[in-house]
């Protein structure tokens, strides 16, 4: 059994209009998929074979995953063709949605870390020139 997600965020201003994922393959039985959070979709047909799915609207801000099970020898790259909408072609980013830190958070993290290392190079010149002093 396989599994993948795929997440669409529209970080525009605008709304997005439309947004279709499509899918490479008409299955059968048809491709077994969950949308989270809940939000309005239809599956339609392509003409070429498959399926895909359509976000009426996708609001700014707005966050929907897919989620696919399906079974060998079926792989995620036999799954999904890029997506668009309206407005254009959707940017594919390789990354999980992860929280990101508050800007003031990791500027102390950068500032200790340097710290860190400048005490590191001090404290290695310190042992060499103590090295060398020892050396006849």
């Amino acid at each position: 059994m396989h599994t993948h997600s795929v997440v669409i965020k529209n970080t525009g201003k605008l709304a997005a209009r439309n947004v279709r994922l499509p899918h490479r393959l008409a299955l059968t039985p048809p491709l077994n998929f969950s949308v989270d959070p809940p939000t309005d979709f239809t599956r339609t047909p392509l003409a070429g074979g498959g399926e895909q799915i359509i976000f009426p609207v996708l609001v700014p801000g707005q966050q929907v995953t897919i989620s696919y099970l399906y079974f060998p020898p079926l792989t995620y790259g036999q799954i999904n063709l890029p997506i668009s909408s309206d407005e254009g072609m959707a940017r594919v980013l390789n990354v999980l949605p992860t929280p990101q830190r508050p800007k003031w958070l990791r500027t102390i993290f950068q500032v200790l870390a340097f710290i860190g290392a400048v005490t590191v190079v001090y404290f290695a010149a310190e042992l060499a020139f103590w090295i060398k002093a020892q050396v006849p």
